[in-house]
């Protein structure tokens, strides 16, 4: 005896709709895994999606050579602004090389990786006594307008009324070899978590190759 089918029309289209629909999801996915796509990258800081690229800017280092957006490129670059000759700009630079020295395991990334502090002042002989502490060390610096444009592309927190770096632990932000931003690391972050994020992203296929994005 034949049993009349209970499902009309309309349920059978939500089912074949469904089961279409699945059909792509696993073609999707299982595609990515054949090419060997990565998943996603978690990290403490914050990743910037997609990344930033950055304006031209005209900066000087301590001995009053040009630092331009292309002399970030080629390298991973931790840029940080702040006064050297004030307590945030101190505490700037000792996280930066605390940052570095956890990169021992990580020879290759920690000798491809500069420190940028910005500001608007040039001191060349405080400049020249931070450089003791570490080669990668760049205390960059240019006029107001300059150092503002880099520091709004990057999101970076503003200056006070009256010109003073804002206080507080200063937020670090990453330049892949590309000259564009990829992530940012509030003040609060440990130097340890910056460093272990830093290498998981220098290890990530497409965050370390750009061009494969």
């Amino acid at each position: 005896m034949l049993v009349a089918n209970s499902r009309g029309p309309a349920v059978r289209l939500v089912m074949v709709a469904a089961a279409i629909g699945l059909f792509m999801v696993g073609y999707y996915w299982g595609n990515r895994y054949k090419h060997g796509d990565p998943a996603p990258l978690s990290i403490e800081g914050v990743l910037v999606r997609p990344p930033l690229e950055l304006p031209g800017v005209e900066l000087q280092d301590a001995r009053g050579q040009a630092f331009t957006t292309d002399s970030f490129k080629d390298r991973w670059t931790l840029l940080t602004f702040a006064d050297p000759g004030r307590a945030p700009g101190h505490l700037a630079i000792t996280r930066m090389i605390e940052i570095q020295n956890r990169l021992a395991a990580s020879p290759e990334l920690q000798a491809r990786l500069q420190l940028a502090l910005v500001a608007e002042s040039r001191d060349p002989a405080l400049a020249q006594d931070f450089g003791r502490l570490s080669t990668a060390l760049k205390l960059l610096s240019g006029v107001p307008g300059e150092v503002r444009k880099l520091r709004v592309s990057v999101g970076a927190s503003p200056r006070n009324d009256v010109g003073a770096e804002v206080e507080g632990d200063p937020a670090f932000f990453l330049i892949d070899p590309s000259g564009r931003l990829q992530s940012f690391f509030p003040g609060t972050q440990p130097p340890a978590s910056i460093a272990s994020d830093l290498s998981a992203i220098a290890e990530h296929p497409q965050l370390a190759h750009p061009s494969n994005e």
